[in-house]
C-alpha cells in the first residue's frame, strides 16, 4: 500500500474509533441514568404507589367493588416500542359481569416512569363495559392525565391522582346508569 493511503487510511481509522468511543460512552453514560430513574421509581412505587393502591383499593372492597395491582417491567418490543416500567391499578365496579371486561373496557390508573423526561406520567382510562358504549357521548377519559417529578409524588398525591380517576369512572356511571 502506498505510504500517502495508508496515512489517509490510518487517520481516517483513528476518527472513526474515536467517534465509536464517545457513542459508547454516552450510551453508557444514558443506560446509567435509565437504571438510577428506574430505581428511584421502584422506590417509589414500593414505599408509596403501591400501598396507596392498595389503601384505596381496600375502601373500594368496602363497597362492593374490586381491583387488582400489576406491575410491567420496560422493555422493548419486536416493532421497536419501548414500552414503560409501569405500575397499574385496574378496577372492577360491583354490578357488571367480570366476563365483560376486557383490555379495552377495564377502567385504571397507572403510574409510568419516563425516563427520558424524568417525570412520571400517570394514565387513566375510565370507560367501563356498560359505559363503553356510550362513549360517542364525550363520557370517559383515555391516556395521559398528568406528568410529575419523582419529589411531587407523595402519598398524598398519588392518592389524589387515584381518587380523581375513579371520580371519573364512578361519577360517571352515576350520571350514565
Amino acid at each position: 500500500m502506498r505510504e500517502e493511503n495508508k496515512a489517509r487510511l490510518d487517520d481516517m481509522m483513528a476518527l472513526h474509533e474515536k467517534r465509536l468511543a464517545e457513542m459508547r460512552r454516552r450510551h453508557e453514560l444514558a443506560r446509567e441514568l435509565h437504571d438510577v430513574f428506574i430505581e428511584e421509581f421502584e422506590r417509589l412505587v414500593d414505599g408509596a404507589i403501591r400501598p396507596t393502591m392498595n389503601e384505596v383499593g381496600g375502601a373500594l372492597r368496602k363497597h362492593g367493588h374490586e381491583y387488582q395491582i400489576s406491575i410491567t417491567q420496560g422493555y422493548t418490543d419486536s416493532r421497536g416500542h419501548i414500552r414503560r416500567t409501569q405500575i397499574t391499578m385496574l378496577v372492577y365496579p360491583a354490578g357488571i359481569p367480570r366476563s365483560l371486561f376486557s383490555s379495552t373496557s377495564t377502567p385504571y390508573v397507572a403510574f409510568a416512569a419516563d425516563w427520558l423526561d424524568k417525570r412520571v406520567v400517570v394514565l387513566q382510562y375510565t370507560l367501563t363495559p356498560l359505559g363503553a358504549s356510550r362513549s360517542a357521548l364525550g363520557n370517559g377519559k383515555s391516556g395521559r392525565r398528568a406528568a410529575h417529578t419523582l419529589k411531587q409524588l407523595t402519598r398524598s398525591a398519588v392518592e389524589r391522582e387515584i381518587v380523581d380517576v375513579l371520580t371519573e369512572v364512578f361519577g360517571r356511571e352515576q350520571m350514565l346508569g
